[in-house]
């Protein structure tokens, strides 16, 4: 039950994988920092000034589109996992089989472009939703049900969702997003692992939400504080955004996990 929350401390590598994402990140905000502080230095600032906004959502869907990529890249890799023995000794009748999960490969450009494909995958995921709510057909359609029925709708368009990102990692193809068939064969054959992941994201997400909340809640409670003393409203910034960002990469991998965990590695 706790192994989605656990299993990346006990894998090989992590310590190095952290690293480079912090690397990343850090090297995001310089560069984008230093480019935004040249174009204000510059005598002709007025001519860039519009285009500010634009350089800052550029870096941001690249940073995204980054930790997109190595997402579902660690996500297939879980797939894909292999089987270990673990006993206590030789002779021990206490055997137990184990995950042995490889992290994925720290190539940049592969990175980037798995963020790519797996956007474009998820904007075709959501599809059906884009359709329930644009086309007139469906519109006239949903206002004739109970508001309760609806939303039963939406969740069970929803509950497709694991399944098929599922099925998108493990071949890499974005058409994989329609294959509904395979998703309900994962939903019908494996429905305790797969319930199980759900509500333990659900639970974590929650709980998440609450940390997320109370550590917003001290800021907020001692902001008069922090604009008075401008030194230390700068290193407490620091420090929030780190913890932020740990927690995102936390987060990461535990959905990782969770998500591709729903199935056995024969399906894949």
């Amino acid at each position: 039950m706790l192994e989605p929350f656990i299993w990346m401390f006990k894998t090989s590598g992590i310590k190095k994988h952290c690293i480079y994402l912090y690397s990343v990140f850090i090297a995001f905000f310089l560069f984008t920092g230093i480019l935004v502080y040249l174009l204000n230095s510059l005598d002709s600032f007025l001519l860039f000034k519009p285009y500010i906004n634009i350089i800052w959502f550029i870096c941001l869907l690249l940073l995204f589109l980054f930790f997109q990529g190595y997402f579902f890249n660690l996500v297939e890799n879980i797939i894909m996992r292999d089987w270990d023995i673990e006993s206590t000794t030789v002779y021990s009748k206490k055997v137990k089989t184990v995950f042995k999960i490889s992290l994925p490969e720290l190539n940049i450009f592969k990175i980037f472009w798995r963020g790519i494909a797996s956007s474009v995958a998820i904007i075709l995921l959501l599809l059906p939703f884009i359709l329930l709510v644009t086309t007139s057909n469906a519109i006239f359609v949903l206002s004739k049900l109970s508001s309760l029925f609806v939303i039963l709708i939406y969740l069970f368009l929803l509950l497709f969702f694991p399944a098929l990102l599922w099925n998108y990692s493990t071949r890499n193809s974005i058409v994989a997003v329609f294959n509904y068939r395979k998703a309900i064969y994962i939903m019908g054959n494996y429905t305790g692992s797969y319930i199980k992941n759900i509500l333990l994201g659900i639970i974590y997400y929650l709980i998440d939400g609450w940390f997320i909340n109370l550590i917003v809640n001290i800021f907020a409670k001692n902001r008069i504080f922090f604009a008075e003393h401008h030194g230390i409203n700068l290193v407490y910034g620091l420090i929030l955004l780190v913890i932020f960002f740990t927690n995102y990469i936390y987060s990461l991998y535990v959905n990782a996990y969770l998500l591709g965990t729903i199935a056995p590695v024969d399906e894949s």
